[in-house]
Formats: C-alpha cells, sequence, structure tokens
C-alpha cells in the first residue's frame, strides 16, 4: 500500500501572514483540526493544529485533557477563541 490512497486530497492550508483569529475562523468553518502554513511562494513551512490555539486561548481548559486528538469537532472552542480575539 502507498500513503496516497489513503491521504486527504482537499487539503485545507493557511498564509503565514494570517493572525490567529484567521486560523481560528477557518478551523471552525472547515472543521479541520491541522492547517499547513504556507509561505509567499506557497511552499508549507510548518502546521498549526488546534490544539495550538486551544493551549493558547485557553490553558486552563487544556490543562484539564492531555489528548485531544479524540475530539472531531471543536466548533464551540475555536468560536470562543474567534470571540475572545474580536474582542
Amino acid at each position: 500500500m502507498i500513503i496516497e490512497g489513503y491521504m486527504k486530497k482537499n487539503v485545507v492550508s493557511i498564509a503565514d501572514t494570517a493572525t490567529i483569529a484567521d486560523a481560528a475562523l477557518l478551523f471552525q468553518k472547515k472543521h479541520v483540526g491541522i492547517l499547513p502554513v504556507l509561505n509567499a511562494q506557497g511552499k508549507p513551512i510548518g502546521v498549526v493544529r488546534l490544539f495550538n490555539l486551544i493551549s493558547l486561548e485557553l490553558p486552563d481548559f487544556f490543562n484539564l485533557v492531555d489528548d485531544f486528538d479524540f475530539v472531531h469537532d471543536f466548533t464551540p472552542a475555536t468560536s470562543l477563541i474567534a470571540a475572545r480575539i474580536r474582542v
């Protein structure tokens, strides 16, 4: 088996110049848990995970649970993050 048969093909990414609020809204809108970060040339330079935003904006909540990989939809959390950043 090769990985091509198992990879996600319609990948949602974000620019390295985007804000944290942009990322939170994209997580919420696209229902993804990880965003590849692209530079101005469209090359991947890293990733940001929903886990990263939750630990940044909601550290007390983050400390309650060690592993967020089991959660498929953090819409309430991303809504809260986006609201906090816009204020």
